[in-house]
């Protein structure tokens, strides 16, 4: 293990140019090609009120490059970046968390649509595995129960949700206190908030965050999650027990059985938007390098391609010519290439060896892929239900071996000794399974 905590490894980027997505819909653009922008300067004309995606705002001092209308028709802007006006720092104000706990605590201090409409407008969401949609589940406005802070990561080799309770607890309970001041209560009674941890987080931020958790009467839980264990329909069901979260799907929100959960940055990020009161367009990301078994951290603006952060990477003694490039975790399998940008989605990325394809071997039945599964489907049969009628699948029958509880972790492909396109083969029959289910509802979503 390197002697240098991750904090003092985080390196500032100022990218060459930026890629920002607008809203969804009939949005209008606030600027021109050639036109100069400013750090947190809106790019578009539009409303925040109930808006589920994040407005599109400058993260640099820069000029506009271009402007163009995505496939889904939001427009997206190229930002180029001034290297001769770099963004400066955000100085955090003095932490009074004692104030802002008072404040959250007053009668209708903070209610779902106000805490939404600001987010969107100042450019917050998270929207990933271990985190879903901030907007959506905000906008949902149904009655929550519970509260999940997961500041659990994983991977220790990545310590994100770790660093957060490290170098900023205030603004992460400041976040917790708000969504539960926010949030609208079942039978008038405050929802249970808790921040759950694991044991990548220090002794010494472990003590912080229970001295702020017992003023606010949040709780603090410990969680020996591993992955694939801090996914919320399992984390719910593991640190909550056999009630709330029990019947959480994998692709639904959690609203949909009475819970918000975020993870520690989603958090961190609501609580420095509530005390800084400008917008958040810079992120930290993690890239694990699984050539020289090194993690390197960086703070980037949103909407930098990661084909700069690569390249800084090799310039910090990293692999800068990678060959396949994964987001999320390893064993997601979810590839991105170096012209993608970030975004909301997870902040992890992993720099992997070429990969050599294999020509599988026949299914041997050993049961491993069963037994890995940490919601106990049959990955096998659902391979077989992908392959039945000439390639077509069969969805009912993927049903029948669970494939609706997949939560796409990747474990059973990993272990299959026959190298069998386990993961694929579930991601391709859920799909397949839920648009067969929404046709037989007449168009309705599940």
């Amino acid at each position: 293990m390197p002697t240098e905590t991750p904090e003092t490894l985080v390196q500032r980027l100022l990218p060459t140019k930026l890629i920002l997505r607008g809203r969804a819909g009939s949005v209008k653009a606030a600027v021109q090609v050639g036109d100069e922008v400013h750090i947190d300067q809106p790019l578009e004309r539009c409303d925040a009120i109930g808006a589920t995606t994040p407005a599109a705002i400058s993260p640099v001092e820069g000029r506009i490059a271009a402007i163009a209308v995505g496939a889904d028709g939001q427009n997206v802007y190229t930002v180029a970046a001034d290297p001769r006006r770099p963004s400066a720092s955000i100085e955090m104000p003095p932490a009074n968390f004692s104030g802002m706990l008072e404040q959250l605590q007053k009668p209708a201090a903070l209610t779902l649509t106000t805490l939404l409409a600001k987010c969107a407008a100042m450019g917050l969401e998270s929207d990933r595995t271990t985190s879903p949609s901030l907007l959506e589940q905000l906008a949902a406005g149904v009655p929550v129960s519970v509260i999940i802070i997961s500041a659990v990561d994983g991977d220790d080799t990545v310590r994100l949700n770790a660093m957060e309770v490290e170098t900023d607890p205030a603004s992460l309970m400041v976040g917790a206190c708000a969504l539960r001041a926010a949030a609208t209560s079942v039978g008038g009674k405050p929802p249970r908030t808790a921040v759950v941890i694991g044991p990548t987080i220090s002794a010494a931020a472990e003590r912080e965050l229970v001295r702020l958790a017992k003023t606010s009467g949040v709780e603090v839980l410990e969680y020996e999650a591993v992955y694939p264990f801090d996914h919320p329909t399992l984390l719910l069901r593991r640190v909550m027990g056999t009630g709330v979260g029990t019947s959480l799907r994998p692709d639904a929100l959690p609203t949909t059985v009475g819970a918000i959960v975020v993870d520690g940055t989603a958090a961190a990020d609501i609580g420095r938007l509530l005390r800084l009161d400008r917008p958040l367009t810079r992120r930290v990301v993690a890239v694990r390098d699984h050539l020289t078994n090194r993690t390197f951290y960086s703070e980037v603006p949103i909407g930098t391609p990661l084909s700069e952060i690569i390249t800084d990477i090799g310039r910090r003694g990293g692999t800068a010519q990678t060959i396949e490039l994964r987001q999320g975790d390893v064993l997601e399998g979810r590839i991105v290439e170096r012209t993608d940008v970030v975004a909301f989605g997870s902040g992890v990325y992993h720099i992997l060896p070429s990969y050599v394809a294999v020509n599988p071997s026949p299914c041997v039945r050993c049961g491993w892929c069963t037994a890995a599964c940490p919601t106990k489907l049959q990955p096998a049969g659902v391979l077989s239900a992908a392959q039945a009628h000439d390639g077509r699948g069969d969805p009912a029958l993927a049903r029948r071996y669970g494939v609706e509880a997949c939560i796409e972790c990747g474990l059973c492909q990993y272990l299959c000794p026959s190298e069998l396109p386990l993961l694929d083969a579930l991601r391709a029959m859920k799909s397949q399974s839920k648009a067969e289910i929404v046709a037989s509802s007449g168009g309705a979503e599940l």
